[in-house]
C-alpha cells in the first residue's frame, strides 16, 4: 500500500480523465480517475486550481489512485502574475 498525503485539495481537470478535487501535498497531487476516454498515465498536462500546469502521471500501487508531479515554483509565478497582471 503506498500512503498518500493529501495535504490540500485543489480542483484538477485532466482532459478525459479526471475532473474534480485533488489531494496536493508539494509537488505531488494523486486522484483517482473518474472521465472515460483518456488513459491517466498518458496525461502530460491538466488544470490545476485554474492554472493549466504540466504534469508527469503515475499508477500508485495496486489500488485506484495516480499520482502526478508538477513544478510548484511554475505554479507559483502563474498565481503571482495572476494577480498583478503580469504573465510569467
Amino acid at each position: 500500500m503506498v500512503p498518500i498525503d493529501n495535504g490540500y485539495r485543489f480542483p484538477l481537470v485532466i482532459p478525459n480523465v479526471f475532473s474534480g478535487q485533488a489531494g496536493v501535498s508539494g509537488n505531488q497531487l494523486a486522484f483517482i480517475p473518474n472521465l472515460r476516454g483518456g488513459r491517466a498515465e498518458l496525461a502530460k498536462s491538466g488544470t490545476l486550481d485554474g492554472f493549466q500546469i504540466p504534469l508527469v502521471v503515475q499508477k500508485l500501487g495496486a489500488g485506484p489512485f495516480y499520482g502526478a508531479t508538477f513544478d510548484p515554483f511554475l505554479l507559483a509565478e502563474m498565481r503571482a502574475a495572476a494577480t498583478t497582471g503580469d504573465r510569467p
